[in-house]
């Protein structure tokens, strides 16, 4: 993907070598098939202006990476979910709180419930601190391997759910693979 005046605007993860059915056809629209890999992808602009105005120099040293988290939700960055930037924006959405988690913040996950098929766990989840958005992350249905990835142990994802969907501890033993990205500089101080 390329991008205009060469300013960070984005974050990708991608699987290689997945097992079959990942993703499941559930959650397959925010995978895009890039012929070797499927990639998933995060916005931190407005992804309109990605490929076309971009961002000046200016803009770039007033507002860093970017101001707004967009998730592509389809084959061009024209689908995508803006996240946001504030907890209370979650009201009324299908955004279901999770666990606190020390240096990390509150989770929200998207229309999880305890009886939920884990085929449909979506692939991002939201990390708030103090209100604000201070992180996001990947949950990716297979064990991926790199030194990037973590694997939760099924006895610890209880920690970031309210109330865990049955499914997460067979998920965990088959594989699961994480990535939390943080959009502030101190997530030690992140108590939620």
């Amino acid at each position: 993907m390329s991008y205009v005046f060469g300013n960070v605007s984005f974050r990708q993860a991608q699987k290689d070598k997945v097992p079959a059915g990942t993703p499941s056809s559930y959650v397959q629209a925010l995978w895009n098939d890039d012929d070797d890999m499927y990639v998933i992808t995060a916005y931190f602009v407005d992804p309109a202006t990605i490929c076309t105005t971009g961002r000046t120099e200016e803009e770039f040293d007033q507002h860093g990476t970017g101001t707004d988290l967009y998730i592509q939700n389809g084959a061009t960055p024209a689908s995508h979910i803006k996240i946001p930037m504030q907890e209370s924006g979650l009201g009324g959405t299908a955004w279901t709180k999770g666990g606190c988690f020390y240096t990390m913040g509150r989770h929200y996950w998207y229309n999880v419930s305890k009886d939920m098929d884990c085929d449909r766990f979506f692939p991002v989840f939201l990390m708030y601190n103090s209100g604000d958005l201070n992180g996001f992350g990947w949950n990716m249905n297979a064990n991926l391997e790199s030194h990037r990835y973590e694997h939760p142990p099924a006895a610890a994802l209880g920690l970031f759910f309210e109330e865990a969907p049955t499914c997460l501890p067979d998920l965990a033993n088959r594989g699961l693979t994480t990535q939390h990205i943080y959009l502030d500089s101190t997530p030690q101080l992140n108590f939620c």
